[in-house]
């Protein structure tokens, strides 16, 4: 379990970085935290700009505050249905021209908020390799 503050901090000292870059950002939820690091690292390392989080408040308000920093939305399997909806609907109203990647595992129902639905055991490589094709320019 990690303190609230310092993951507030570290998130805040991030996102002031992150806007500089404004339009090409990837904004990554979900509460799988060790998925949520693999995917961090996979998409980091191949140089694209991402803030991971697995705190929907905290998510929910970056997007809100962020004026459409973000390009992309990654959401994991383990999120409900519900907050999926919820998320997708508030991302592409502050930027309809956004990709939103839904991940499941097994099956899913009600993606029709997404761009792209991708399957959680096949991750990172489908992941890098479809972020190469929405972002050719990161």
């Amino acid at each position: 379990m990690t303190n609230r503050k310092s993951e507030n901090k570290k998130m805040n000292r991030t996102q002031q970085c992150h806007i500089a870059s404004i339009g090409t950002g990837i904004l990554s939820f979900g509460y799988a935290k060790p998925e949520l690091a693999e995917k961090h690292a996979a998409l980091s390392e191949r140089g694209f700009d991402i803030i991971s989080s697995s705190n929907f408040r905290q998510v929910n308000q970056l997007i809100v505050s962020s004026g459409g920093t973000f390009k992309t939305l990654l959401i994991g399997p383990r999120v409900p249905e519900r907050e999926r909806r919820t998320l997708s609907r508030l991302f592409r109203q502050r930027r309809p021209d956004a990709n939103v990647i839904f991940f499941y595992r097994g099956s899913i129902t009600n993606a029709e908020g997404a761009t792209v639905i991708l399957s959680e055991q096949r991750s990172p490589e489908n992941l890098l390799e479809t972020m190469t094709t929405l972002q050719p320019d990161a």
